[in-house]
């Protein structure tokens, strides 16, 4: 009998020990949904669909008209460092480019369409310190826009437009007609702060041309992105999957967490991890 005891209180001891010796490994929680792999998209996959997109756009503009999308301005952080750049929404729904100073212009003359894309050309001191730029075949490859003129002929061609004047690239890109509407985005309305913030430099430019109907060209792209394409749906599921993920992995460790930091850590470590580009919005943990 007391061997039996005593045995019993070896395997005991032995158990114990074990649990304690493993006590500090970290192990995967067994209820949280791992992201799935990114879904798998070809260079021409997304060029066909951004091309689709660019041509709704045309379609829904009127017939003779000039859509004018600027690239969002960098925000400034302190001094000499911006925060990280984001690319104005419906310019990289038509692009997928994240590049600063980039500008896309669509033409709709009858049944004739034209774009082109302003590109800066690459600056090595520039990228840096402020990250990679595109070259042209890197932007076409992204974009499968095929007409490009160098941005520093941009001011030119706004020029053009303002003196209702044909415009001629130093490549040989042409813009010979002068449209009787141009779009472009712009604040709701006086109160609209928010509008008033994102697009200064598409407000600033209408107020400084005359002789032409513009447009705001936020209507079109807010009733052409209540559809989402596959293609949205698959990204968007990622989106979702990366999220999910985060939200758990902070729940699991949360009642270990001696800090609200230290949850909203490994909600954002989560996405990093994940590789998506930035959160959608910002953690509240509370």
């Amino acid at each position: 009998m007391m061997k039996n005891i005593l045995a019993i209180l070896t395997i005991l001891t032995v158990s114990l020990n074990g649990a304690a010796f493993n006590f500090g490994v970290k192990t995967e929680p067994k209820t949280i949904r791992v992201t799935p792999p990114a879904p798998s998209i070809s260079d021409a996959e997304r060029q066909t669909e951004l091309a689709k997109r660019r041509a709704k756009v045309i379609e829904a503009m009127s017939s003779d008209s000039m859509m004018i999308l600027f690239s969002a301005e960098p925000k400034n952080y302190a001094g000499d460092v911006d925060f990280m750049y984001r690319q104005e929404n419906n310019l990289y729904y038509l692009t997928n480019l994240k590049q600063r100073n980039a500008t896309l212009v669509l033409m709709k003359n009858g049944s004739e369409a034209k774009e082109i894309l302003f590109l800066p050309k690459r600056n090595p001191a520039s990228e840096t310190w402020n990250g990679k730029m595109y070259s042209r075949e890197e932007a076409a490859k992204i974009s499968g826009v095929k007409t490009m003129v160098d941005a520093s002929e941009l001011d030119a061609f706004l020029q053009s437009v303002k003196d209702k004047k044909p415009f001629n690239s130093k490549d040989g890109a042409s813009v010979s007609t002068v449209p009787a509407t141009i779009y472009l985005l712009l604040p709701e309305n006086e109160t609209d702060g928010d509008g008033k913030a994102e697009y200064r430099k598409e407000s600033e430019f209408s107020k400084s041309v005359a002789g032409y109907k513009i447009e705001n060209a936020r209507r079109i792209f807010d009733n052409l992105r209540l559809i989402k394409s596959p293609m949205e749906i698959k990204l968007m599921q990622h989106a979702i999957d990366i999220t999910t993920e985060a939200q758990m992995r902070s729940m699991a460790m949360v009642g270990k967490a001696k800090y609200e930091y230290e949850v909203q850590a490994e909600v954002e470590y989560t996405f990093r991890r994940r590789n998506a580009d930035y959160w959608g919005y910002p953690s509240i943990v509370g």
